[in-house]
């Protein structure tokens, strides 16, 4: 491969650091200058017995069999997301039940569960998240555990929320995010690894990523703003932060953009002492709108002037 455009240079060694965490190794096979390079990348991996099923799989590497296994009650009238679910679920092996609406589903539940708690069943719903949207109130009140899948257009909307106070030509958020902070949320599309770690976190109120329970809700509290112009690597780096509980998150195309807010958000806080809403700020160097020195001269000031 042939780079026109230099590289930041840390891909090789992720690369080997990588393999090297998988009991691997990264060589070169082969390098000529103009034509480019060849690497071979090694890894011990371990095959699975072919007499176990992928659902089998999945819950020895992801769920404690000392947990309950719960069944998931969904909405849905689309013939093909009914079908993904049933398929989904059945390689986890979990009962799913999809109603035709949120309603139906509260009234389902309040029938199957009139009895004593002992008899009560396991239940987790799983929505998108325009419908809890929809139904906030009726699903806080029946106290069901409830996980929220979102996507690239619930990532855009969060934006408009935070944007809307600073830039007047934002358009007009179509729902208040804060009320989906508090809920547990999986990306679309759905991933096994992901969604056993939220139906855990669920059942057997655990910390997918090793934390103190103190500590991973600091962390779930940070704002975190992605400056990248990649489509993929937003992606990318919205679910690596999402399986670390970040999952509140603000995307910028480019430099000129972050800079921008950075310098409306200093200019409030000099004014009225606005504080400033983010915590993180994950920038990508090569942009085509390239303010590295003009950023980082920004966040030398707010550093200076806002930090305690």
């Amino acid at each position: 491969m042939i780079r026109f455009v230099a590289g930041a240079g840390i891909g090789l060694a992720l690369c080997t650091k990588i393999a090297k965490s998988l009991n691997g190794s990264v060589e070169l096979e082969r390098s000529v200058l103009g034509q480019g390079s060849v690497f071979r990348a090694e890894v011990v991996v371990k095959c699975p017995d072919p007499a176990q099923t992928d659902s089998q799989i999945a819950l020895q590497r992801f769920w404690n069999p000392a947990w309950p296994i719960p069944i998931i009650y969904s909405v849905s009238v689309n013939e093909g997301e009914r079908t993904f679910l049933r398929h989904f679920m059945s390689t986890i092996g979990f009962s799913v039940f999809i109603f035709d609406s949120v309603s139906q589903l509260l009234a389902s539940y309040s029938i199957q569960n009139s009895g004593s708690n002992e008899s009560r069943q396991s239940v987790v719903i799983l929505l998108y998240w325009k419908q809890v949207v929809s139904h906030f109130k009726e699903l806080a009140d029946s106290g069901i555990p409830t996980i929220v899948m979102v996507s690239h257009d619930y990532i855009i909307e969060n934006r408009k929320t935070t944007l809307a106070g600073d830039h007047s030509s934002c358009d007009q958020p179509i729902f208040d995010a804060t009320i989906l902070e508090n809920f547990p949320k999986v990306n679309l599309p759905l991933r096994r690894r992901h969604f056993l770690q939220c139906i855990g976190d669920i059942v057997g109120s655990r910390n997918p990523i090793g934390l103190h329970p103190q500590n991973a809700q600091n962390l779930s509290s940070l704002k975190m703003l992605i400056v990248e112009d990649n489509k993929v690597n937003q992606k990318v780096l919205v679910r690596m932060l999402s399986s670390l509980d970040l999952r509140n998150v603000m995307i910028m195309e480019n430099g000129q953009e972050a800079v921008t807010f950075f310098e409306n958000a200093l200019h409030n806080y000099a004014s009225s002492r606005d504080p400033i809403d983010v915590s993180v700020v994950l920038m990508d160097i090569q942009m085509p709108v390239r303010l590295e020195k003009c950023f980082f001269d920004l966040s030398s000031r707010l550093w200076m002037e806002v930090r305690p």
